[in-house]
């Protein structure tokens, strides 16, 4: 029988016993803020005219605080109190705050100290911008020569911005220093870093302030930006529109409101006597308004850039060809050989043949936008060529420019039209009869060539709109 077998089973069949440790649990410990002896000690303090050096003595040595009183605090200046059941830090900014000193906890020790020091950021590019425009001229060429006539006739308008004005960083310096008081004031200080960004105030309690109300406000004004969407059109007008685009029909036409805002553009604009100029509402947007123009002419876009400008500072758009001339040149003859040597020195300007417009955005409280809007349009007819001696010759652009300056205002979202710079162009168009033109040689007797005058006008739309952050 086969009872008596014994069957070995092989201890590999098994996986082999291993001791398991579990590992320990992680150590969870609470986060303890530092929390200042101020903050946990609650105090009670009456006194009436009390020299301030035992006021603050008795606080410390609740709190169990070392105590310094720094250079410059007068420590027996008298205090009268009343605080009952508050915490020894509302009872220290209560006390100081009255006699405008500050204070620093320092490991164990309390400091009293006669001024605080911030060191604020300012987010300001260092770099200083001027805005200048000159608008106008000599208009009958006689301004500033010698002549023995009395008529002259020199018509222009000039804005400029000083470089003081236009200088954030200056212009904030000498704010500071005028809240805190100068050089003469003790301990005060303004130390400005504008390649950081950084200022750095020391002054009184109640002077910091006035210089953070101060720097707060900056910052909010500084940091308003505006969108501009523009478009810069040149339009072909048709015939009967000679005197210009007609756009209390194209108001008309997209039941738009218009405004002249004669009380806010200056009595010297140009733009004051264009019918061009108008604002439209927000329900205008700038395709609708491109589209109505091209009922009255041929529209070529010259520019269409979206900008987008920091409060109060300049932008400039420019398109078109810069033209380079010859503007001066000088000889030189040596005479130091047997044969005179002559040397020529040439000089070369250039000239914008194109559009260019500045803009200088400000933006208030109300959100309301005020922009100084300065198009200039250039065209370059000629450049003649003009001997000077026997050899030289010098090249004298003849320019066909119109411009304009004005100050606005609009209200968010609304379009700005500027208008009203008309010109008139001349081209040869050809011409032939259908079929009979196309026939070779023959042809060119039904062909014809004329010179054809047509007024185009250049239109600037502007679409401002102020960035909510």
């Amino acid at each position: 029988m086969e009872t008596d077998k014994s069957i070995s089973i092989s201890k590999d069949v098994y996986a082999k016993k291993e001791e398991y440790t579990a590992p320990s649990p992680p150590d969870f410990r609470p986060a303890v803020e530092d929390v200042s002896p101020l903050k946990l000690r609650m105090v009670e303090i009456v006194v009436r005219a009390t020299p301030l050096r035992e006021v603050i003595q008795v606080i410390a040595q609740v709190c169990g605080l070392n105590l310094i009183f720094e250079k410059g605090v007068e420590t027996e200046l008298p205090v009268t109190v009343i605080l009952k059941n508050v915490t020894a830090e509302y009872a220290l900014n209560a006390i100081l705050s009255s006699t405008d000193y500050s204070y620093q906890v320092s490991g164990q020790t309390l400091i009293i100290k006669p001024t605080v020091t911030k060191v604020f950021e300012i987010s300001i590019p260092s770099v200083l911008q001027t805005y200048k425009v000159d608008v106008g001229g000599d208009i009958l060429g006689t301004a500033g020569s010698e002549t023995s006539t009395s008529i002259k006739g020199n018509v222009a308008q000039t804005l400029n911005a000083s470089e003081k004005a236009m200088d954030l960083w200056s212009s904030m310096e000498e704010a500071l220093k005028t809240i805190v008081g100068g050089a003469d004031q003790g301990a005060s200080a303004v130390i400005i870093n504008r390649a950081s960004g950084t200022i750095q105030v020391t002054t009184t309690r109640r002077k910091m302030e006035l210089v953070e109300q101060y720097i707060s406000r900056m910052k909010e004004i500084m940091n308003r930006q505006v969108i501009i969407e523009a478009k810069v059109l040149e339009v072909s007008l048709n015939e009967g529109f000679s005197y210009g685009i007609d756009w209390q029909y194209i108001a008309s036409g997209l039941n738009l409101r218009t405004e002249n805002f004669s009380s806010i553009v200056g009595a010297t604009s140009p733009a004051m006597a264009l019918e061009g100029f108008k604002i439209f509402g927000t329900g205008a947007s700038l395709q609708s308004i491109v589209r109505a123009i091209e009922n009255q002419g041929e529209i070529r876009v010259l520019s269409s850039p979206r900008l987008n400008i920091m409060n109060g500072q300049t932008a400039l758009l420019t398109v078109g060809t810069n033209q380079t001339y010859l503007s001066k040149v000088q000889t030189t003859v040596t005479t130091g050989g047997t044969t005179p040597i002559t040397n020529f020195t040439v000089e070369t300007s250039s000239i914008l043949s194109g559009i260019m417009i500045g803009i200088v955005p400000f933006v208030n409280e109300k959100g309301e936008i005020f922009m100084t809007i300065t198009p200039i349009v250039s065209d370059l007819v000629s450049l003649n060529q003009k001997s000077v001696g026997n050899q030289l010759e010098i090249s004298l652009p003849t320019v066909e420019l119109r411009e304009l300056s004005t100050s606005v205002k609009a209200r968010n979202g609304e379009t700005i039209i500027l208008g009203g710079l008309i010109a008139q162009k001349e081209r040869m168009e050809d011409s032939q009869v259908p079929v009979l033109g196309k026939i070779p040689l023959l042809g060119l007797v039904f062909k014809s060539r004329e010179k054809v005058s047509r007024k185009s006008e250049i239109v600037v739309l502007l679409q401002p709109n102020v960035v909510t952050r």
